[in-house]
Parts: C-alpha cells; sequence; structure tokens
C-alpha cells in the first residue's frame, strides 16, 4: 500500500526542514511508504526518500531472482547509486523503526520503543497500484520538472520481510535492510562513494536524519543520536550498529538488545522465560506463518524450528552472521570467541546506558514517572 505526496514541497524553500518532519511523520502515523521530497535552503538540493513496507535485505542481493524486485532497483537504482551492503532498521517493526528515522534518536531512549494500537486508516489512503508503477511515476515526476539531475535519492526499506523469525525479530532477517542512496552528478562531491559501488560501512537508520543534513548543509541537531555517513559533516563509523526490541504488541512481550558490525551479531535477551513465538496478532494473517503453525500443531517441526517455543530461551547469543546467515549457530560457549563476546556485550550495555535505555523501567510505570518528573520541573524555581 502506497501514498502519494505531492512533489511541490520542494519548490517553497522557507520551511523545508519542518515540512520534512512533518511529512516523515504523517508516514509514520499512518504506516505506509511514500515518496517524501524537499529541498535544503542553503544549497538547494532536492531529496526524495522512498520507503517500503517489510522488504529483506535479499532482494537487493538477488535482483534478478528475487519475485516481486521492484524494476527500478534491477535497472536504474544499483547502477546508479551507492548500494550499502550493512544498513539496518533499528527496530524490526515498522511503526518503533519509523519513529527511530524521523526523530533521530532511539525510540528505546524516548519511550517509545514499545508498540501500541495504530491509527485507524483512512479509506482515501488504501491504494494498490504496481510499486514499480508507482516508482517510476514518481522519478518520471522529476524528469518532467527538471529535477532529476538535482535531486539525492535514498531507496530503503522499514525492516525486514514477514516471514517467520523476520519482522519483529532482531535477528539478521529482521532488521537488515537494503539501502540505496543515488547521487546525481552535480552533488556527487557529497557522495561517500562513486555510483555504482557497494560500501561496507554499518549505517541505520538513526543515522539518516543527520545525513540528511549534513547534505542540505543545515546545522545537525545536537538531540540527535546518529552519525552523517555522507555530506559535509559525514564522520567516522561506529564500530557497532544498536538494535532494540521490546512489547510489540500485547502477545509479544520480549526484551531484547544487539548489536552488530555486519560480520558478526550479539543479541541479549533480558526476558529469558518467554519464548519467542507469536501467538496471535498481524502476522498470524501472513501465509508463511499460517504454515509454520500448522506444522508445530501437527508436531512436524524440527529442533531449529521448534527452538522459538522452548523455555527457557538464551540470555546471551552471538552469530557470525556473514557465515550464518540465518543465525543459527550461537557461538557464545565458543572458546574463540570469548574475546569478541565480551567486546559486544560491553558495546550493547554501554550504549543502553548512553542514550538512556528506558526498556529497563517497567512499563506500568512509565505514567508515574512522568508524573513525577513534571511536577518537579512545575516547581523547580524560575531563573530571575
Amino acid at each position: 500500500m502506497l501514498v502519494a505526496v505531492s512533489r511541490s514541497l520542494h519548490r517553497n524553500n522557507d520551511v523545508p526542514l519542518k515540512r520534512l518532519l512533518c511529512v516523515l511523520l504523517t508516514a509514520a502515523v499512518v504506516g505506509f511508504p511514500l515518496p517524501v521530497a524537499v529541498s535544503s535552503a542553503e544549497t538547494k538540493t532536492d531529496f526524495t526518500v522512498v520507503v517500503l513496507p517489510d522488504t529483506q535485505f535479499y532482494s537487493q542481493l538477488h535482483p534478478d531472482t528475487y519475485v516481486g524486485q521492484p524494476q527500478w532497483i534491477k535497472d536504474r537504482a544499483a547502477a546508479d547509486g551507492i548500494r550499502y551492503k550493512y544498513a539496518y532498521s533499528n527496530a524490526a517493526v515498522c511503526a518503533v523503526a519509523r519513529n527511530t528515522l524521523i526523530l533521530g534518536r532511539y525510540a528505546c531512549s524516548t519511550g517509545n520503543h514499545n508498540m501500541r494500537s495504530r491509527y485507524p486508516v483512512p479509506e482515501h489512503f488504501r491504494t494498490y497500484p504496481s510499486l514499480d508503477k508507482q516508482i517510476g511515476d514518481w522519478l518520471k515526476e522529476l524528469d518532467d520538472e527538471g529535477a532529476r539531475d538535482n535531486t539525492i535519492v535514498f531507496y530503503h526499506s522499514d525492516h525486514g520481510g514477514i516471514p517467520p523469525r523476520a519482522k519483529r525479530y532482531i535477528n539478521d532477517t529482521g532488521t537488515h535492510v537494503p539501502l540505496i542512496a543515488r547521487f546525481p552528478k552535480k552533488w556527487q562531491h557529497l557522495a561517500p562513494a562513486e555510483a555504482g559501488t557497494v560500501s561496507d560501512r554499518p549505517v541505520a537508520f538513526i543515522d539518516l536524519p543527520p545525513t540528511v543534513f549534513s547534505l542540505a548543509g543545515v546545522e545537525i541537531p545536537g538531540q540527535f543520536q546518529g552519525h552523517a555517513f555522507a555530506g559535509k559533516a559525514a564522520v567516522e563509523k561506529e564500530p557497532y550498529v544498536f538494535l532494540f526490541g521490546q512489547r510489540f504488541d500485547s502477545r509479544m512481550l520480549r526484551f531484547v538488545r544487539a548489536v552488530t558490525d555486519g560480520e558478526y551479531r550479539y543479541i541479549r535477551n533480558f526476558h529469558p522465560h518467554r519464548h519467542r513465538g507469536i501467538l496471535a496478532g498481524y502476522p498470524h494473517g501472513q501465509v508463511s506463518w499460517q504454515s509454520l503453525l500448522k506444522l508445530k500443531q501437527a508436531g512436524k517441526l524440527n529442533d531449529v524450528q521448534s527452538a522459538y517455543w522452548t523455555i527457557p530461551q538464551p540470555v546471551e547469543e552471538l552469530y557470525h552472521t556473514a557465515k550464518d546467515p540465518w543465525e543459527l549457530n550461537n557461538l557464545v560457549n565458543a572458546p574463540k570467541h570469548q574475546d569478541r563476546l565480551a567486546r559486544m556485550r560491553d558495546a550493547a550495555s554501554n550504549k543502553m546506558r548512553e542514550i538512556g535505555d528506558t526498556g529497563l523501567v517497567p512499563e506500568a510505570m512509565y505514567e508515574g514517572i512522568l508524573s513525577l518528573s513534571k511536577r518537579s520541573m512545575s516547581r523547580r524555581p524560575s531563573a530571575s
């Protein structure tokens, strides 16, 4: 399901950044992918962002064989743009991932990491056109307006696909997303690499807001928690991408955090007493989940496939994702990986402390803590 947003946004350069945030916020609330176009007031650079839902990273790896792969990726973007080998959604579910993308802050640092009820979607937003056609129409608008050579285009998904162990799971299958950035010749000097190349720099949604500000020549707000990977304000990469998952609905109550460098992934499970299965809700409308549950009920799953319903779950997991992309071989107890395990464990803990991870606070206490905070602020004497 797609929503079209008028490209006339880039015509008015008075409040481009406010409009960018407003449009992206609309995308998160509605929960649909959409193209976003804005312009930098200082450099007159146009941006178009194409966000797709539930799209697996593997669609980018094997574009000729992946069913449903947009033709735009096959024919244009991969050849004209920079493809990121290790791009991640910081969370594996729509609203939480998009909240991080919009605000430039980890949703678990702002108390927005628990999935809540969605807004009803107005009927006029429910459109079902061909993805290829809609992307083609957006790009044609750029051509018709003579804006293609002035527009930086980002293409990415909001998280992994919808099969079991993907969406809602912070495994590689749930957080590894396709990301392509296309820089026209006019703005190639702002690009971190040449067109048609593949970057192995790990990047994540948390890094996209500061990157857009950097490309626009606008000062990056201090509240942003990510790091620009393109433009004049680009900085060196962090060693790890931080990932998080919590209550994605009333039936999936797991507190997990993770870090990855693209090659290896460390997962810390704070709720080992809960299994990882999804018992009801949105995923059960998907054919793949329905098939898995039928096999489970019939007792036909093997040990690996049924492990998600066993209790207790592992407290820590370490995977060599580059060699084990399905992350089945837990290396936590492997002697030769103990140094790496300690580094990644520390990295996850340090990031939680750095951002003030609110996942450590029981959800039932949120309202009380907020009330105490407000009363404390109201009683604080004003500066004279």
